[in-house]
């Protein structure tokens, strides 16, 4: 990469990432994964790192955001980032499993909520 790099998407999952990167290297842009080997140590370093980061140069990276943004599932084209603006927005199902977990051992502990996501900023709030 001859210029500066740029992270374009970050991935709780390396699957996902690499899924990621092989789409970008098909379509001719170098792109690298910075901290993957990191979260095989400790999955729970997600939250610290940011995930799995999708590296790019500066030139290819809007490019690069708009093949990865052709494969996202947008929630609603209506929804938008309260902070950016954005409409590029993601659901994700936080506290899946610690629902579960709690369902077979019938406590009542945890349910699964919704949270809605930007690509952009990567701000997240409750839906």
């Amino acid at each position: 990469m001859g210029d500066k790099p740029v992270v374009v998407a970050a991935f709780q999952s390396d699957t996902e990432a690499f899924i990621a990167q092989s789409r970008l290297r098909a379509e001719g842009i170098e792109a690298v994964l910075g901290d993957e080997n990191l979260l095989h140590y400790d999955p729970l370093l997600w939250v610290a790192v940011g995930g799995i980061k999708l590296v790019v140069s500066e030139q290819d990276a809007d490019a690069a955001r708009r093949i990865l943004a052709n494969n996202e599932k947008v929630v609603d084209e209506e929804k938008t980032c309260p902070r950016c603006g954005s409409r590029r927005v993601t659901m994700h199902h936080a506290g899946r499993r610690f629902a579960f977990i709690s369902m077979i051992f019938l406590l009542p502990i945890g349910r699964a909520r919704s949270k809605a996501r930007c690509q952009d900023c990567r701000h997240t709030w409750r839906e």
